[in-house]
């Protein structure tokens, strides 16, 4: 039987949340994986008859100088059907959405050599600086956001809550904490070599996640 790949929809929810489980041994809900695909998204769908064995999740947000970004969030393959190319055909159909934007970019883990190695291939780009993934989950009164920072409020196939940008100072993270969804998240991606920003970070309550590099294609 062949694969087709489909924009994903809520009736795919579950076959979603078993792939992400198989993928990378994480929990995630059907009822985030339904949240996510009742609002506007850009998530696709790889398909063996009826079973969902494959899926890309992504959505668009808009940087503080307007420029708009299709963001490559997820992406996994069951481990049965991995090694035959499902998740280049994802990719490669997410990147033809026919949406406007001006970049694709992803945020990739240093330790997944598969995907960088995909990345490569499909065109994407990267300097391969290390950025940090550092998210919170408490709230804080509201404040006002400075100008020179950014706030974006997101939901995913896997989360919902606010990516903060730009000028990471106190009151931009106080800000960002004060606008975070209920059981939603902050998080925000520095440079791991800014000590002043990661020390700010951890002073206010952030836990460090992981490594990553960002890998962007134009369009």
């Amino acid at each position: 039987m062949t694969i087709t790949i489909k924009h994903a929809e809520p009736t795919h929810a579950s076959g979603i949340a078993n792939v992400f489980r198989k993928a990378f041994s994480e929990e995630i809900t059907v009822a985030d994986v339904e949240r996510g695909l009742q609002i506007p998204h850009y998530s696709l769908v790889a398909l063996k008859g009826e079973r969902v064995v494959g899926l890309t999740g992504g959505f668009i947000t808009t940087a503080h100088d307007g420029t708009h970004r299709l963001e490559l969030d997820l992406q996994a393959v069951h481990p049965d059907y991995q090694g035959q190319g499902i998740g280049t055909r994802l990719i490669q159909q997410f990147c033809n959405t026919d949406t406007e934007f001006n970049l694709i970019r992803a945020l990739v883990a240093v330790d997944r050599h598969h995907m960088r190695h995909l990345m490569t291939k499909l065109g994407f780009i990267s300097n391969r600086q290390s950025q940090s993934l550092y998210i919170a989950t408490q709230s804080a009164d509201t404040a006002p956001i400075p100008e020179d920072a950014h706030i974006i409020p997101v939901t995913t196939l896997s989360y919902s809550g606010i990516w903060l940008e730009g000028n990471i100072t106190q009151q931009a993270i106080h800000s960002a904490l004060s606008q975070r969804p209920h059981d939603g998240i902050v998080g925000a991606v520095v440079t791991a070599n800014d000590t002043s920003v990661t020390q700010l970070l951890r002073r206010k309550g952030f836990s460090y996640i992981k490594d990553f590099h960002w890998w962007i294609k134009s369009r």
